[in-house]
C-alpha cells in the first residue's frame, strides 16, 4: 500500500493531477479526521485541521521520500496542526480576554450624580463638622470662600482648606464602595443636583405646624420625639467617647496595626487561599481600590498588560483598573499562557473554584443569565455568565479553568464579607 500511495504523490507533484491527488483524500480523509477530532474536541475544528493536513501534503509532495509511510506521516501532520490549531486558538480567546478587560477599563465618569446621590447623605455624615459645615455652605448654598469663612470664624484660606479637606474624603468613601470620581466632579455634580425645589404649599404647611403650633399626626409627633431622643444620644456618646480615647491615650495602636496589615500583604503576596465575594473582592483586591492600593496589597504586578496588573506568576491572577479603581479581577487560566504560571487557588464562599464541575457551578448559583461557546465553532469550552453577579465562568471539558470577576455589573448588594 505504502509504495501505491507514493506512487500517486509523485503522480501529483510531477503532473499536477488532481485525480491522483482526490484518491489520497478519498483514502485517508478518515484517518486524518480522526486524529485531529481526538486532539480538538470539536467537529468544526477537526474539519479545518483536516484541509490543513491535506494542503501541507500538496506543499510537500515533491520533498517527500520514496519509503514515505504515508498513513504514519499524515497523523503525524495532523496532530502537529491539530497542536497549532489549538495554540491559535488559546491566542484568541487571550486577544478576547484582554480586549473585554481593556473595555472595563476605559469607562467614562459620566452621569456622577446618579451614582453619588444614593450614598451622599451616608458619606456627609461621615465628615467631622468643621468639614462638613465647610461643604455644605460651599456646595449646597453656593457661597464663596470668603462667605464660608466668615461664618465658619475663620480665613478664606482656612475654608478653602476644610472645603478640600471634606471632598477628599467624600472622594474615599466613594471609593471604597466603587464609585471612582475626582474631587472637582463629586464638587460640580453636588453643586448642581444637591437643592431640589420643594412643593409650593410645602413651605406654608411647614411654618404652620412648626412655629404656629398647628396641628400635627400622632406619627409625625412619634418621629419628632425619637429623633431628638437620638441627638441626644449621640451628644452623650460621643462626650464618652472622647473621655475615653484620653484616658487610653488614643488610637494610635489601630493605626499602627493596620499600617502591618498591609505591609504583611504586600510581603506574603497573598499567599492565603482566595476568597472571591461578587460585587465586592477578590481575596485582599477590593472594588474601587486604586492601582497604588493593589500594590500596597499585592506587591508590583510581574507586567502591566495594556492597564492590566498581571499578577500571573505568583498568584495566577490579574487585574484590571482604570480611573475609578479596580474594576475587574481575571481568575485561572492565565491572560498569559507561558511556563511559571501560578494555578489560581482561590474560591467562593460556596467553593466554586479551579476544576469545579459544570453541574457544581449551576448547583451553586442556579442558571445562568447566558451559556454560549467561547467562539463559534469550540464546542467543549464554554461561558457561563451570571451578569447580576458580575461573574462569567470559563469551562473547558466540563470544568473550570478561569473566572472573571467584573465589578462594573455585579449587584453590590453583595458586599464585603
Amino acid at each position: 500500500m505504502a509504495t501505491n500511495d507514493m506512487a500517486l504523490v509523485q503522480e501529483y507533484a510531477q503532473r499536477n493531477s488532481e485525480q491522483a491527488f482526490a484518491a489520497l483524500v478519498s483514502r485517508y480523509v478518515n484517518l486524518v479526521y480522526s486524529v485531529a477530532l481526538r486532539q480538538v474536541h470539536d467537529s468544526h475544528l477537526a474539519e479545518d485541521v483536516t484541509q490543513g493536513v491535506f494542503i501541507i501534503l500538496a506543499r510537500k509532495a515533491k520533498s517527500l521520500a520514496p519509503n514515505t509511510i504515508l498513513s504514519s506521516w499524515l497523523c503525524r501532520t495532523a496532530r502537529n496542526v491539530s497542536a497549532h490549531a489549538l495554540r491559535q486558538q488559546r491566542r484568541r480567546q487571550v486577544r478576547e480576554q484582554e480586549a473585554h478587560m481593556e473595555s472595563i477599563t476605559n469607562e467614562s465618569d459620566a452621569n456622577a450624580w446618579d451614582q453619588i446621590a444614593p450614598m451622599l447623605d451616608e458619606a456627609l455624615s461621615c465628615l467631622g463638622k468643621k468639614e462638613h459645615d465647610a461643604v455644605i455652605l460651599r456646595f449646597f448654598e453656593g457661597k464663596e470662600f470668603t462667605q464660608v469663612g466668615a461664618e465658619m470664624g475663620t480665613t478664606e484660606d482656612g475654608a478653602r482648606m476644610r472645603v478640600n479637606r471634606g471632598l477628599e474624603r467624600l472622594r474615599g468613601f466613594f471609593t471604597k464602595r466603587g464609585v471612582i470620581l475626582s474631587g472637582a466632579a463629586i464638587a460640580a455634580a453636588v453643586s448642581v443636583n444637591s437643592v431640589q425645589a420643594a412643593p409650593t404649599a410645602l413651605a406654608v404647611a411647614v411654618t404652620t405646624a412648626a412655629a404656629k403650633g398647628g396641628t400635627v399626626s400622632g406619627a409625625l409627633m412619634e418621629l419628632v420625639k425619637g429623633t431628638m431622643k437620638t441627638m441626644t444620644w449621640v451628644k452623650m456618646k460621643f462626650a464618652i467617647g472622647m473621655t475615653s480615647a484620653i484616658l487610653l491615650g488614643g488610637s494610635g495602636v489601630i493605626i499602627v496595626l493596620s499600617a502591618e496589615s498591609v505591609k504583611q500583604g504586600a510581603q506574603t503576596g497573598q499567599q492565603a487561599p482566595i476568597l472571591i465575594v461578587p460585587g465586592a473582592r477578590v481575596g485582599n483586591v477590593v472594588k474601587g481600590m486604586t492601582t497604588n492600593e493593589v500594590e500596597a496589597v499585592l506587591g508590583k504586578p510581574e507586567k502591566w498588560q495594556g492597564k492590566i496588573m498581571v499578577y500571573d506568576q505568583r498568584l495566577g491572577m490579574s487585574v484590571a483598573a482604570n480611573k475609578r479603581g479596580v474594576t475587574a479581577v481575571f481568575c485561572g487560566d492565565s491572560l498569559l499562557k507561558y511556563p511559571g504560571v501560578k494555578a489560581f487557588k482561590g474560591h467562593t464562599k460556596e467553593g466554586i473554584g479551579m476544576e469545579s464541575s459544570r453541574e457544581d457551578v449551576i448547583k451553586a448559583f442556579g442558571q445562568p443569565t447566558t451559556a454560549k461557546p467561547w467562539d463559534a465553532g469550540v464546542v467543549m469550552q464554554e461561558q457561563l455568565e451570571y451578569k447580576d453577579l458580575g461573574l462569567t465562568f470559563t469551562l473547558e471539558s466540563h470544568k473550570v479553568i478561569n473566572i472573571l470577576v467584573d465589578f462594573r455589573t455585579a449587584a453590590d448588594s453583595a458586599g464585603p464579607q
